[in-house]
């Protein structure tokens, strides 16, 4: 049943930047069109370029016809919509444009109920969302100030800093402005339908759960893998780098979800308890083993791109096999991988289970193998398992076959975005899908450990080739255990 909003009023910080264009503004306008936001809402962007409210309107219809072609079918309709949104130009330091968005929001207080409810969405790069925070607490805006009418929320993008410090300082910041169930920190692969259903296709399915620990699962594999490379964001990644930009959240996350034990509960803190119990118990590693179970690289043509050291060691790629110490995993290796410039875009999880003690068929077929379920959450979501099958005929020939379970093709009606499923979420309230501050610090407390442990060691990226899986080292990272990427 489709959930009740209240009136809002969304402040957009970025609000002319390319998030806002490519995600935000298309995921709005379709809920609009769709007609499950409220009777009355208002979206408020901040920006520092100078525009009024049309012309911001008219850069907001160009990029929704760009970013979502075929969603605009009517001008019309648009223009409508558009009547919602306004804009207030403004530096993100200087509290004079806290000031006038402080009398934007009591100008429509109290009309009618009309947005005394109101959400911030801080699109802006990491290092702005300090200040951001703490002027709308001077401006008397944000979360616990006398006064406010409605409530008040805030959404946070990733990276919440550039380690363990910094977080913990962005954490300290956000939490002297905002009760944390006032907080929405965003991770929008955790919005993927095939992600949000690696629940309940462990824990509502009898047939798997059973399996979901050491004594069945040989080894999992996850491969989180884009075909494009930094796309000028050379400032950012020279910065970043990989480690932070990718395995350092989705990563980790998704490590969570497969390896979790069952919530006491549906809700936001029951689940966010388990996967923070994961990270807990997340082996950290001495410099030693990271120099044996981590594989860094950086693809060739990366020192090249704008803004990018001729000499640059960020890497672009990472593969580590991680281990869980906990009675469910133990001794069972986590490998991820992820990259730039790969040979596919694509992210997909694989649970391989342990072949059979037994071996009635080994002589009669070379094709027989063992079970792997099969997860993939982009480009397409959609769960397979692959298991063995006697060919048609009078000789028994094992082949492997494929059992394939696709959403799009499963389910009918219109399919979101995880931006779409964010933004209700959290007008709606439900904390589910976002990140609490002490995982966050667990995940830093994990990826500080690595790149420590690749400072001490010296360990240096390997340069790939654009279009390939990565450095040929990261395919000895599983055969050294007997195993092979599934994708190679």
């Amino acid at each position: 049943m489709p959930r009740k909003l209240e009136n809002f009023t969304i402040v957009i910080f970025g609000a002319s930047g390319d998030l806002t264009a490519r995600k935000l503004m298309p995921a709005i306008y379709q809920l609009g069109k769709l007609q499950t936001l409220p009777e009355r809402y208002r979206i408020v962007g901040i920006g520092r370029t100078k525009y009024d409210h049309e012309q911001y309107r008219t850069l907001m219809h160009e990029a929704v016809t760009r970013y979502a072609p075929g969603l605009v079918e009517d001008d019309d309709h648009f223009k409508v919509f558009s009547q919602n949104i306004f804009y207030l130009p403004g530096e993100y330091c200087d509290l004079e444009t806290y000031k006038k968005l402080q009398a934007d929001i009591e100008a429509v207080e109290n009309r009618e109920g009309f947005c005394d409810n109101v959400i911030y969405y801080l699109a802006v790069p990491p290092s702005l969302a300090g200040p951001i925070i703490q002027n709308l607490y001077k401006a008397q805006i944000s979360g616990g100030s006398i006064r406010c009418i409605g409530w008040r929320k805030i959404i946070v993008e990733k990276p919440y800093g550039s380690d363990l410090a910094s977080a913990q300082k962005l954490n300290s910041i956000v939490a002297e402005c905002f009760d944390e169930d006032q907080i929405y920190r965003i991770d929008h692969y955790l919005a993927k339908e095939t992600v949000q259903n690696l629940l309940v296709f462990r824990f509502g399915n009898s047939m798997f759960e059973p399996l979901w620990n050491h004594r069945y699962v040989d080894h999992v594999q996850i491969t989180s893998a884009e075909n494009f490379g930094i796309r000028e964001r050379g400032l950012y990644y020279e910065e970043t780098g990989l480690l932070r930009d990718i395995i350092q959240n989705h990563g980790l996350q998704l490590i969570a979800y497969m390896a979790m034990e069952p919530p006491t509960r549906l809700e936001a803190d029951a689940i966010r308890d388990q996967k923070i119990d994961i990270f807990k118990h997340i082996r950290r590693m001495s410099p030693e083993k990271i120099a044996e179970d981590v594989i860094i690289g950086q693809y060739d043509g990366y020192r090249q791109e704008k803004n990018v050291s001729h000499d640059s060691k960020v890497e672009t790629f990472a593969a580590i096999r991680f281990f869980i110490d906990n009675e469910r995993w133990k001794g069972v290796p986590f490998y991820v991988r992820a990259g730039k410039n790969l040979k596919e875009w694509i992210t997909e999880i694989v649970v391989r289970l342990k072949p059979l003690p037994y071996k009635l068929y080994k002589h009669i077929s070379e094709h027989a193998e063992v079970n792997k379920i099969i997860i993939q959450v982009h480009p397409e979501e959609r769960i397979s398992i692959r298991f063995s099958a006697k060919r048609p005929g009078e000789e028994v020939v094992l082949d492997p076959v494929l059992m394939d379970f696709n959403y799009k093709k499963s389910f009918e009606g219109e399919w979101l975005t995880a931006y779409h499923r964010l933004l209700l979420d959290a007008l709606a309230g439900d904390q589910t899908l976002f990140l609490r501050k002490d995982g966050i610090e667990e995940c830093w407390k994990i990826a500080d450990n690595i790149r420590a442990g690749i400072k001490k060691c010296g360990l240096q990226p390997l340069i790939y080739p654009s279009g390939s899986w990565g450095p040929e080292k990261s395919d000895k990272l599983l055969e050294k255990d007997g195993f092979k990427w599934r994708l190679r």
